[in-house]
Protein backbone atom coordinates (compact mmCIF):
# COMPACT_ATOMS: atom_id res chain seq x y z
CA UNK A 1 0.00 0.00 0.00
CA UNK A 2 1.20 3.63 -1.05
CA UNK A 3 2.03 5.60 2.38
CA UNK A 4 -0.34 8.64 2.68
CA UNK A 5 2.18 11.29 3.57
CA UNK A 6 3.54 12.62 6.96
CA UNK A 7 1.44 12.56 10.13
CA UNK A 8 2.73 14.94 13.10
CA UNK A 9 1.29 14.48 16.81
CA UNK A 10 1.62 16.39 19.64
CA UNK A 11 1.11 16.26 23.02
CA UNK A 12 -1.35 18.96 24.26
CA UNK A 13 0.06 19.95 27.65
CA UNK A 14 2.99 22.11 27.97
CA UNK A 15 3.98 21.06 24.14
CA UNK A 16 1.01 22.86 22.16
CA UNK A 17 -0.02 24.96 25.57
CA UNK A 18 2.56 27.12 28.24
CA UNK A 19 2.24 28.24 31.97
CA UNK A 20 0.44 31.98 31.80
CA UNK A 21 3.12 34.51 31.50
CA UNK A 22 5.94 32.22 29.36
CA UNK A 23 7.74 34.37 27.03
CA UNK A 24 6.14 34.29 23.67
CA UNK A 25 3.03 32.82 24.77
CA UNK A 26 -0.68 34.11 24.13
CA UNK A 27 -3.34 33.47 26.24
CA UNK A 28 -7.10 32.52 24.58
CA UNK A 29 -9.90 34.80 26.84
CA UNK A 30 -12.32 33.22 27.87
CA UNK A 31 -11.02 29.59 27.41
CA UNK A 32 -10.31 27.21 30.38
CA UNK A 33 -7.48 24.55 30.37
CA UNK A 34 -8.14 22.42 33.45
CA UNK A 35 -4.27 21.04 33.09
CA UNK A 36 -1.20 21.74 35.85
CA UNK A 37 -3.47 23.70 38.20
CA UNK A 38 -6.15 25.39 36.01
CA UNK A 39 -6.36 28.69 34.13
CA UNK A 40 -6.84 30.41 30.78
CA UNK A 41 -5.74 28.26 27.97
CA UNK A 42 -2.19 29.36 27.15
CA UNK A 43 -0.98 28.61 23.72
CA UNK A 44 2.81 28.01 23.48
CA UNK A 45 4.82 29.14 20.52
CA UNK A 46 4.24 26.58 18.84
CA UNK A 47 0.65 26.01 19.44
CA UNK A 48 0.31 29.51 17.69
CA UNK A 49 2.45 28.57 14.72
CA UNK A 50 2.19 25.08 13.88
CA UNK A 51 1.59 25.87 10.25
CA UNK A 52 4.79 27.81 9.91
CA UNK A 53 6.97 24.61 10.49
CA UNK A 54 7.97 21.40 8.92
CA UNK A 55 4.56 19.41 10.56
CA UNK A 56 2.65 22.23 8.33
CA UNK A 57 3.09 19.81 5.15
CA UNK A 58 1.75 17.09 7.17
CA UNK A 59 -1.51 15.71 8.49
CA UNK A 60 -1.84 17.11 11.98
CA UNK A 61 -3.12 15.07 15.47
CA UNK A 62 -2.66 15.17 19.01
CA UNK A 63 -2.01 12.15 21.71
CA UNK A 64 -2.01 13.36 25.37
CA UNK A 65 -2.64 11.50 28.50
CA UNK A 66 -4.83 14.67 29.41
CA UNK A 67 -8.15 15.34 29.18
CA UNK A 68 -8.03 18.57 26.24
CA UNK A 69 -9.35 20.53 28.77
CA UNK A 70 -12.56 22.49 28.40
CA UNK A 71 -14.98 21.85 25.55
CA UNK A 72 -13.76 25.29 23.72
CA UNK A 73 -10.47 24.10 24.56
CA UNK A 74 -10.71 20.54 22.56
CA UNK A 75 -12.63 22.87 19.67
CA UNK A 76 -10.36 25.36 19.78
CA UNK A 77 -7.40 22.45 19.63
CA UNK A 78 -9.11 20.51 16.88
CA UNK A 79 -9.06 23.65 15.08
CA UNK A 80 -5.33 23.82 15.20
CA UNK A 81 -4.75 20.58 13.76
CA UNK A 82 -6.78 21.00 11.32
CA UNK A 83 -9.54 18.91 12.21
CA UNK A 84 -6.99 16.27 12.35
CA UNK A 85 -7.76 13.10 15.39
CA UNK A 86 -7.39 13.96 19.11
CA UNK A 87 -6.48 10.85 21.35
CA UNK A 88 -7.14 11.51 24.67
CA UNK A 89 -6.77 9.90 28.19
CA UNK A 90 -3.62 8.18 26.24
CA UNK A 91 -0.69 7.67 29.36
CA UNK A 92 2.95 8.45 28.67
CA UNK A 93 3.76 4.56 28.11
CA UNK A 94 0.80 3.70 25.97
CA UNK A 95 1.50 7.10 23.37
CA UNK A 96 3.33 5.40 20.37
CA UNK A 97 0.83 2.46 20.59
CA UNK A 98 -2.23 5.22 20.39
CA UNK A 99 0.17 6.95 17.88
CA UNK A 100 0.47 3.68 15.82
CA UNK A 101 -3.29 3.45 15.65
CA UNK A 102 -3.76 6.70 14.07
CA UNK A 103 -1.06 6.01 11.71
CA UNK A 104 -2.54 2.81 10.95
CA UNK A 105 -6.11 4.51 10.31
CA UNK A 106 -5.06 6.90 8.10
CA UNK A 107 -2.51 4.95 6.32
CA UNK A 108 0.21 6.76 7.01
CA UNK A 109 3.81 4.57 7.44
CA UNK A 110 5.47 4.13 10.56
CA UNK A 111 8.41 5.72 9.57
CA UNK A 112 6.92 9.13 8.51
CA UNK A 113 4.68 9.57 12.37
CA UNK A 114 6.86 12.49 14.34
CA UNK A 115 5.68 12.77 17.61
CA UNK A 116 6.12 15.87 19.95
CA UNK A 117 5.96 15.89 23.81
CA UNK A 118 7.38 18.12 26.91
CA UNK A 119 7.62 14.66 29.12
CA UNK A 120 11.09 12.29 28.43
CA UNK A 121 9.04 9.65 29.41
CA UNK A 122 5.98 10.23 26.92
CA UNK A 123 9.12 9.97 24.11
CA UNK A 124 10.23 6.91 25.81
CA UNK A 125 7.56 4.77 25.04
CA UNK A 126 8.53 5.06 21.38
CA UNK A 127 11.80 3.43 21.26
CA UNK A 128 12.24 0.86 19.12
CA UNK A 129 8.23 1.67 17.16
CA UNK A 130 9.95 2.50 13.86
CA UNK A 131 8.23 6.49 14.69
CA UNK A 132 9.87 9.11 15.50
CA UNK A 133 9.62 10.86 18.77
CA UNK A 134 11.31 14.41 20.20
CA UNK A 135 11.25 15.72 23.79
CA UNK A 136 10.69 19.59 23.42
CA UNK A 137 10.19 22.36 25.51
CA UNK A 138 13.81 21.30 27.14
CA UNK A 139 14.69 25.64 27.64
CA UNK A 140 12.35 25.43 30.52
CA UNK A 141 11.17 23.03 32.54
CA UNK A 142 8.80 23.27 35.99
CA UNK A 143 8.58 20.84 38.36
CA UNK A 144 7.81 17.62 38.42
CA UNK A 145 9.53 16.81 34.85
CA UNK A 146 6.98 18.96 32.82
CA UNK A 147 7.33 21.61 29.90
CA UNK A 148 6.93 25.09 31.18
CA UNK A 149 6.41 27.25 28.13
CA UNK A 150 5.62 24.39 25.86
CA UNK A 151 7.11 24.25 22.26
CA UNK A 152 9.09 26.14 20.28
CA UNK A 153 8.95 26.22 16.16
Amino acid sequence: AESKGCLCLFDIDRTLTAKPGCPGSRVVAGVYDNAHGGGPMTLSALGQGIGQTACGRCALGAVSAGSGGSGAMRSMLRGMLGGGPMTLGCGDSHNAACAANIARARGVDLQDVYFFDDKASAVGSFRGSGMNARQVSCASRDVGGYGLCGATP
